[in-house]
Parts: structure tokens; sequence; C-alpha cells
């Protein structure tokens, strides 16, 4: 019984040791690095009709002041809206065409968020990434 007793003892202990050692490289949680979410996101819903459907979402923060711009390369500016509240939401048709470069643009502080689409072959709309400036 003595002998049984001393090695459940040794395995509590060894076990102790690896649970120890685990706990040891856990990160401290006050040392985790958040992203900060981008204050321009555009997601392309599809098409209705001649229109292409967007859905777009602003979120600034505390900043007064951003300026929200839908540029087209051959129309020029389509929409220009100033935008004082920390986030705002909104479904957005653009009339459909051929060889279409579309620059959705947030102009926030002295950055310039930029989210391209291209419409291509077969009327398929690409995206470029956030540019920002």
């Amino acid at each position: 019984m003595k002998k049984s007793l001393i090695i459940t003892a040794g395995i509590f202990y060894l076990a102790s040791l690896g649970t120890n050692a685990v706990a040891q490289n856990v990160i401290p949680v006050n040392n985790i690095i958040t992203e900060t979410a981008e204050p321009l996101t555009v997601r392309y819903l599809g098409s209705q009709d001649d229109y292409l459907v967007f859905r777009v979402e602003i979120s600034t923060g505390d900043i007064g002041h951003s300026t929200f711009i839908v540029e087209d390369a051959v129309e020029g500016e389509l929409y220009t809206r100033s935008i004082y509240s920390n986030s705002k939401y909104q479904i957005m048709k653009i009339e459909k065409r051929e060889n279409q470069v579309l620059d959705f643009k947030l102009l926030s502080e002295d950055k310039v968020y930029t989210k391209t689409f291209t419409t291509g072959k077969n009327d398929k709309l690409v995206q470029k990434g956030l540019a920002v400036l």
C-alpha cells in the first residue's frame, strides 16, 4: 500500500510540473495586440437589373468630420457626403457599365482610404484591396 501511495504521489508531482510549465508560457492578457477595424468596408452584394449593389460601412471612431466619395474613372465624382457621426451604414446602387472602375474613398483626418472595384470580361466585378494614402 505504501509503495502504491508513493507511485501515485510521484505521478501527481510530475503532472503538476507539466501544468506549471504550461501556465508559465501563457501570454498575459494585457499584452495581446488587437487589430483596429478598417474605417471603410465596401462589400459587393451583386447586380440588380442594370445596377451594381454595394454595402458600405464607415467607422471613423472619435474623429469629428470625414468625407465619403464615390468616383468613376470615366464619369468622375458620382457621390459625396460629409460624415459627422462615428459610424454609417448604407446600401448603394451604381449604374453598371462595361470596363467600369469605381473608387470608394474615405477622407478622414490626414488619411485617404480607398477601395477600388473594376468590371472586366463578362461584367465580372473585381475588388482591389484597401489603400491608405
